[in-house]
């Protein structure tokens, strides 16, 4: 098919369904990008395969696809400029339809290479008529329903569903070689007295007969070509003789020329059908072709058989004037005598050679002194050059503009190829240097050192990491850092005020305050290396033991900038960056250390649990007050928000499953804890300011906590708060036992409790064991265990904290508490 088709296809989808339908069934169809120059022939599997890709996305039968493009491209020919021609076609449906062939014809001569259908009415009435379609593509009869359904709307009137198209016969079905639709609508009083085509010829036979002077005719008709019932020819014109030498009297015209327009056979019947349609006769040899009218005439007599003698052609006048030559019809005079009921039938082809220019013209061996000057061929001729000239322009218009299209898509895919490309190495780079930093690298432009007066820098690294690479093999310390790197730069892609500055070895440095600006970078860098812990946590070594790290974190002023060409690198210089790093190594494991600089940064102190670390003695820089950060307390701090209300103490007498003394004990240790200056948050989270044993042991007094669990899930951390809770078991002159079944939470985050606890001994009572498989077992808390013994400091002569009388008190295994064993 031609491109002009496949243009209205793609018309057709763009308009009805969009541009991105039309994207898929390209796709599915798997013709490229689409785009066919008008005039240029195309397979016409392409088409189909549009066609049946377009109807499987669309959810439709290509039958439903096919009627409804039929039906589109009534209009998208009117949009093409056509209107004004299908207005003229004809003045009714019989007239349009017999008038579509000669359109055809017309529009080949724009499209040589077009292949059109061709149609026939039959059994014309004023309410039904029979349409036959003829085409060598198969499956294409949809798109005729469809066209008649868009013409009846926009030129017959006969909208609304007036018009009732039906296939009769058809190739699918084996019933005929072509398809038949039967027409019906309402009635039309101009299709009344319609008449059949070979009624109308054998009312033409019937008219005068032949009377143009032979030598008359034969000079002003160059092109003619006078048949007998069996197609040989009688005469041919001046031209076509000199053309085609064997196109002489007797000769079959088939062997010649053969019919083009309209479909059929050159046979005297089948010409005959078809009066109406213009006649295309193509020459075998040279391709000339023909245009014109078949019309039947009565042939004399002795010319009525192409065996007639052709000595018999002049007679009558006896003039040299009248001498017709060799096989020319008898003229009038030869005629007078004879009756019509004696003439043969003959075809009489009226016609002119069908050029598209000049060139061809010239390829043909013709000259415009062989077209008679009555013929508008003449002219026809020398527009027709003007036209070409055009249409090659517009051809080629249409192919740069096609061609245009594709260099546009395929430009559109590797620009966005390139972006993505860039995008990912923007990506990339931008996490090697700061975004502005990379900006002025790329427009070739150097990027100056800058001074920022207030930044916070934070350092960290691994605990025991010699240890650890010397017992790993080179490859397993790579996956360990490798691991541990991957969760801190996923920790820190939640924090776009922080940059990563770099890593060595196992040391990991941030700033805050320097890429992004934020006034807040004490708070988010201190969040981060809480998360940095947790993250520690989760890794283990190729051993199976878990990282530890510890941190450090320093604020002030520091110099930022890129220093080298090759490779160029971030860098921070400052005192700054030294104190945050001896921060670090003089931290303790598990912990954040921060400098009294850093901590006066933080602008809200109460989200951290922070405690002084009091003034030490730091390399290089000498005494130093510091503070540590211990994210165990920190955790622990934040889950306390979310506890229930507190309960007062009567409450708690209340449960059946704790025992008072099992409550006095815990409080009297934990006031001898906060005495004993355990840390900050532990004091806090114990009920308040320090208070003395005898104080804790009043009930008044005790913490309000929903549960023993409540009151002990207390963190200590470092040895410094192991040591102070062994002393407190002698203080309080309590088993050390004891005192650890009530502070049971402790082993989760003490593990090497117990070796401190056995090494205080003393005291009394059934001590709780510690198991590291299943932790401590709670007091008094099964009515299966044995009651754990609770002793209640009490004043006396010891001194304060020291021991004296008390009252000692043992839980029966049901928890209930016997006469006698309430402090007073």
């Amino acid at each position: 098919m031609i491109g002009w088709v496949n243009n209205a296809v793609e018309s057709f989808v763009r308009d009805t369904f969009g541009d991105d339908v039309w994207s898929s069934v390209l796709k599915a169809a798997g013709v490229g990008t689409g785009g066919w120059v008008s005039s240029c022939p195309y397979p016409d599997v392409e088409t189909y395969k549009i066609v049946m890709a377009a109807a499987g996305i669309l959810g439709v039968t290509p039958t439903e696809a096919l009627e409804a493009y039929g039906t589109y491209f009534v209009g998208y020919v009117t949009k093409q400029g056509y209107d004004k021609l299908l207005q003229t076609l004809g003045s009714n449906i019989a007239e349009f339809l017999q008038s579509l062939n000669n359109l055809h014809l017309h529009l080949t001569l724009s499209f040589p290479a077009m292949s059109a259908p061709a149609f026939k009415c039959t059994a014309v009435g004023p309410e039904s008529l029979e349409l036959h379609y003829y085409s060598h593509r198969p499956a294409l009869g949809p798109i005729v329903v469809g066209m008649l359904h868009g013409l009846a709307e926009r030129y017959w009137g006969l909208g609304g569903g007036q018009l009732s198209v039906r296939l009769l016969r058809g190739r699918e079905d084996g019933s005929d070689d072509h398809e038949v639709f039967l027409l019906t609508y309402p009635y039309q009083e101009v299709l009344r007295d319609w008449q059949d085509e070979q009624a109308a010829a054998q009312r033409q036979r019937q008219l005068h007969p032949f009377t143009v002077a032979p030598d008359t005719f034969y000079a002003m008709f160059p092109f003619h070509i006078l048949m007998d019932r069996h197609c040989c020819v009688v005469q041919a014109g001046a031209a076509l003789t000199r053309l085609f030498p064997k196109l002489t009297a007797g000769a079959p015209l088939a062997d010649t020329f053969q019919l083009r327009h309209p479909y059929g056979a050159l046979e005297y019947d089948t010409i005959v059908s078809e009066l109406n349609n213009a006649f295309l006769l193509k020459a075998r040899a040279s391709g000339l072709e023909l245009k014109g009218q078949m019309l039947p005439v009565p042939l004399h007599p002795g010319f009525g058989s192409a065996s007639g003698s052709a000595s018999e052609s002049g007679s009558g006048s006896g003039s040299g004037s009248d001498a017709a030559p060799s096989g020319c019809p008898h003229h009038a005079a030869a005629t007078a005598g004879v009756s019509r009921a004696s003439c043969e039938d003959g075809l009489l082809f009226m016609g002119t050679a069908r050029l598209a220019g000049l060139d061809e013209m010239r390829d043909q061996r013709l000259f415009l002194s062989d077209i008679p000057l009555h013929d508008l061929n003449r002219d026809f001729v020398l527009l027709a050059e003007q036209r070409s000239a055009e249409a090659q322009l517009k051809e080629r218009f249409e192919a740069l503009t096609l061609e245009l299209k594709q260099t546009n898509a395929s430009l559109r895919e590797t620009s966005q190829w390139l972006e993505e490309e860039r995008r990912r190495s923007d990506s990339l780079l931008y996490q090697m240097l700061p975004p502005q930093v990379a900006t002025c690298l790329k427009a070739g432009t150097k990027m100056p050192a800058s001074e920022h007066p207030e930044a916070t820098v934070l350092f960290s690294d691994i605990v025991g990491f010699t240890e650890i690479a010397g017992r790993c093999s080179p490859l397993e310390v790579c996956s360990l850092l490798d691991e541990l790197y991957h969760h801190f730069d996923a920790a820190i892609e939640h924090y776009p005020e922080l940059y990563k500055v770099e890593t060595i070895g196992d040391a990991y440095m941030v700033v805050a305050n320097v890429t992004t600006p934020c006034p807040n970078h004490a708070d988010l860098l201190l969040e981060f290396a809480v998360r940095m812990h947790a993250a520690a946590r989760a890794v283990r070594c190729s051993l199976g033991e878990h990282l530890r790290i510890r941190v450090g974190m320093h604020s002030g002023p520091v110099v930022a900038g890129v220093v080298g060409k090759k490779m160029p690198r971030f860098c921070l210089f400052g005192d700054t960056v030294n104190t945050a790093s001896r921060m670090e190594s003089h931290g303790l494991p598990g912990h954040i250390h921060i400098s009294h600089a850093c901590y006066a940064c933080i602008k809200n102190k109460d989200s951290f649990v922070i405690r002084p670390r009091g003034n030490i003695t730091i390399k290089g820089k000498g005494m130093m007050q510091t503070y540590l950060i211990a994210p165990a307390e920190q955790e622990a701090s934040l889950s306390s928000a979310s506890r229930p209300p507190a309960r007062s103490c009567a409450h708690l007498a209340d449960r059946s499953d704790l025992s008072f003394a099992a409550l006095a004990t815990a409080a009297a240790a934990a006031a001898a804890a906060a005495a004993a200056s355990v840390s900050p948050a532990a004091m806090s989270y114990l009920g308040g300011p320090p208070r003395d044993a005898a104080a804790a042991a009043d009930p008044g007094n005790l913490p309000s906590f929903c549960s023993v669990s409540d009151l002990v899930d207390v963190s200590f951390n470092g040895p410094e708060d192991r040591t102070s809770f062994v002393s407190i078991s002698t203080i309080a002159g309590t088993s050390a036992g004891t005192i650890t079944g009530s502070l049971a939470g402790l082993y989760s985050a003490a593990p090497d409790f117990e070796p401190l606890l056995s090494r205080c001994g003393g005291g009394s009572g059934s001590s709780s064991k510690v198991s590291p498989q299943g932790g401590m077992s709670r007091l008094s808390r099964s009515g299966g265990e044995a009651g754990a013994a609770a002793v209640v400091p009490g004043a006396g002569s010891g001194g304060e904290g020291g021991g004296g009388a008390a009252a000692r008190a043992a839980g029966d295994g049901g928890g209930r508490e016997d006469e006698g064993t309430r402090a007073d």
